[in-house]
């Protein structure tokens, strides 16, 4: 049973659109997930709360927040793989909530785009993420921070631009919550963002660093659609979830290279989303992570 809060307009009860819905955050749950038509029960957010926190029985939340070109039908459908692949490998007993905002971007083929589509809906998608991150701490993870059971934990998985909500999320808001708002793991994977701005320092990069207790960062050499990203639209500034964080950094944010893994167990060069997107089909990322999760030492710079 899906939970979800959401900044998409919407357009009957299952048409999610692309558009920003800056007026209010709402919140919803689907009973089933293979159900045609998917029907979305909208809820009110005391409501929608109480039915999380019911069915994760005090377990740990993970809060998903996805990235560029990705529809909520996508969104839901990657939680449960992050759901079902953190059960399977390592025992993970919590749910999956996401937060779904409105993305409407496509892969970044600078050379197969003459009229600039792509780089426009790109760009959109970057300026869609700056304002939906104003919603996701007060409207959503702030909920759950003085309600959560004993030793339940609230952890967060960024995936490419949902990187830049979260970092923004983190850079605006306050320590009303909190230093650390209740935070446990941070979790970036394929992060599309500038590598520096992690740097210690910096105002994200100090963000990050208080407000949750730790950051993980899984990045891939290999990941070609990071990479055509930095050369048409980002400036030539090397991503976070390419090229890794910089040496200069705080000491609660790990670095784990993926690259060898990824040239080792897929083709090379074979499919531009395949090496941006595998992460969430792949059972030893799903094992490190799971440890992740738990809350196990692991090491600062480490190899997938």
């Amino acid at each position: 049973m899906p939970y979800f809060f959401f900044t998409r307009r919407t357009l009957g009860s299952e048409g999610f659109t692309h558009r920003y819905s800056p007026a209010v955050t709402r919140y919803g749950r689907i009973n089933d997930l293979d159900e045609r038509p998917r029907r979305t029960q909208n809820m009110k957010p005391q409501e929608w709360l109480r039915d999380v926190l019911d069915h994760a029985d005090g377990q740990d939340i993970i809060c998903f927040v996805h990235g560029f070109n990705t529809t909520h039908t996508e969104m839901l459908e990657r939680m449960r793989d992050i759901e079902n692949g953190l059960r399977a490998t390592g025992g993970f007993q919590g749910i999956v909530i996401g937060y779904s905002w409105p993305s409407d971007g496509e892969t970044v083929l600078a050379l197969d785009d003459p009229d600039n589509k792509k780089r426009l809906a790109y760009n959109s998608d970057k300026a869609d993420a700056n304002k939906s991150a104003n919603h996701l701490m007060p409207d959503g993870l702030s909920l759950f921070m003085d309600a959560l059971a004993p030793n339940q934990k609230l952890h967060i998985i960024a995936h490419s631009m949902g990187a830049r909500v979260v970092t923004r999320c983190f850079e605006r808001s306050t320590d009303r919550w909190g230093p650390t708002w209740g935070i446990s793991e941070l979790v970036f994977t394929a992060a599309d963002i500038d590598s520096l701005e992690l740097e210690a320092g910096g105002t994200f990069a100090w963000t990050v660093s208080h407000r949750s207790k730790r950051a993980t960062n899984y990045h891939s050499g290999y990941d070609d659609v990071l990479d055509l990203g930095k050369q048409f639209v980002n400036g030539g500034r090397p991503r976070l979830g390419r090229i890794g964080s910089p040496d200069l950094r705080y000491e609660d944010l790990n670095d784990v290279d993926c690259g060898p893994h990824y040239r080792e167990n897929y083709r090379i060069f074979a499919d531009l989303t395949q090496s941006h997107r595998w992460y969430f089909s792949n059972q030893a990322f799903f094992a490190d992570l799971a440890e992740v999760i738990a809350g196990q030492p692991k090491g600062r710079e480490r190899r997938l």
